[in-house]
């Protein structure tokens, strides 16, 4: 249940990030305002701006830390690597103990 939690927060933090990215705000240069939809986003956007995935610059725009956006999609791509990989794994075991005849 823990894996879930920690997934769903990493998920809210990447919608306002992916957001942001696919507006184009990757550089100080190029930051975006940002007006959170709902409280959902609001608290997302306050989880990026603590982790560094979001900055926030004086003009009060918003841009993505284009690494740590990477990192962040690194490591979801691996929990969902792992996660479907043992789930192959549960079947091929409970196949192979005849659960499925």
């Amino acid at each position: 249940m823990g894996a879930v939690i920690v997934h769903s927060s990493e998920g809210g933090k990447c919608r306002v990030a992916r957001r942001l990215f696919d507006e184009g705000a990757t550089s100080q240069w190029s930051a975006r305002a940002f007006e959170p939809r709902n409280g959902l986003e609001q608290r997302a956007l306050a989880a990026c701006l603590a982790s560094g995935l979001v900055v926030r610059t004086e003009a009060g725009t918003y841009f993505v830390n284009a690494e740590r956006y990477e990192a962040l999609r690194v490591r979801q791509r691996w929990a969902l690597i792992i996660t479907v990989a043992v789930m192959l794994i549960l079947f091929a075991v409970l196949y192979l103990t005849g659960e499925f005849n």
